[in-house]
């Protein structure tokens, strides 16, 4: 465990959060553990749309005692209160608070861990959504999100080798260059097809055999 972070969308509080191996965990109250949280994962690691203040251990822990920041309504949010109970990681909050964790002011996470985060995220996405892999400022060069765009295509990043995709650069009402991925749908494998032989070759063959009936009758 690295880190714990107080999650907020602007003013508003939404959740107690665990760093672990670059993955984001949400405690929930309702299931009284720490589970994964994949669109929150793919935020902190590359979006940022959200605020991720960190915290102690004990700060935590008074929130965890609390009940009430992340807690789903069960009956208004009954599908997303299911998602969390029935995935499978999930961290216990005596291990969490108990492991001492480092704080970091900020994470950076490194290239191949944006790369693999949004490959895990567009594995579960359906077929042609456009989702966002990077944003470059205004300021960016527009060259560096087309050579971006060019190497995802081709395969070139590492994370993406299997997943059939297209990219696309769009550029926002306040001038970013957006990098989108989306999934493909795998090509069919070719079938075999047999090739006709050429026509000179045909005729050359006959020209022989006729040839060959000559000597034979002479």
């Amino acid at each position: 465990m690295s880190a714990l972070y107080l999650v907020n969308d602007h003013d508003r509080t939404i959740w107690l959060a665990a760093e672990h191996d670059g993955k984001l965990y949400s405690y929930i109250p309702n299931v009284e553990e720490f589970v994964y949280n994949q669109p929150l994962s793919a935020d902190f690691l590359i979006d940022r749309n959200l605020t991720y203040t960190p915290i102690d251990t004990a700060q935590a822990a008074t929130i965890i005692t609390t009940g009430t920041v992340g807690k789903i309504d069960g009956r208004s949010n009954r599908f997303l209160l299911d998602h969390f109970r029935s995935e499978p990681r999930k961290l216990n909050p005596t291990e969490v608070l108990g492991a001492s964790p480092r704080l970091r002011a900020d994470v950076e996470p490194t290239a191949t861990e944006v790369a693999h985060a949004k490959a895990e995220l567009l594995r579960t996405t359906p077929v042609g959504e456009w989702i966002i892999y990077k944003t470059y400022p205004p300021t960016a060069n527009r060259q560096t999100a087309l050579q971006l765009a060019s190497d995802l295509r081709k395969g070139r990043v590492r994370a993406f080798a299997d997943i059939p995709l297209k990219a696309r650069i769009q550029s926002s009402p306040q001038g970013h260059h957006v990098v989108q991925i989306a999934r493909e749908r795998r090509a069919a494998p070719l079938k075999a097809t047999r090739t006709a032989a050429p026509r000179k070759a045909v005729g050359q063959a006959a020209s022989r055999r006729a040839r060959t009936k000559v000597k034979k009758g002479t």
